[in-house]
């Protein structure tokens, strides 16, 4: 019994790593200080990823520049992630007096 349990656990495991393999990276984008991103496309369920060593606030825009939303704010270095659903083609408008990394993850 306790080897049919470990060939499940293990079994869980490597399928949670081949669905994390799946995601698509659409956009990495680093920079120091206030930066727009080029313009990216995404399918619903879509993850913006990012870490900085000072806070920093992100902004998505649609394709004529029009500020959609704030998506998020970090007051104090580190990393965080955002989920957005819709769909479209967007830009990132990244503002932090620091350096920051951004990736933009499709989801299966």
């Amino acid at each position: 019994m306790r080897r049919i349990i470990g060939m499940l656990y293990c079994g869980l495991i490597l399928a949670g790593t081949v669905f994390a393999g799946d995601e698509q990276v659409l956009l990495r984008f680093s920079a120091k200080g206030a930066q727009m991103s080029p313009l990216f496309t995404a399918k619903d369920h879509w993850e913006v990823r990012w870490k900085s060593d000072e806070g920093l606030s992100i902004f998505t825009f649609d394709r004529d520049g029009n500020r959609i939303a704030a998506i998020a704010y970090a007051a104090h270095a580190g990393g965080g992630s955002a989920s957005q659903e819709q769909g479209g083609t967007y830009s990132l408008k990244i503002i932090s007096e620091g350096s920051w990394n951004v990736t933009v993850v499709q989801h299966p």
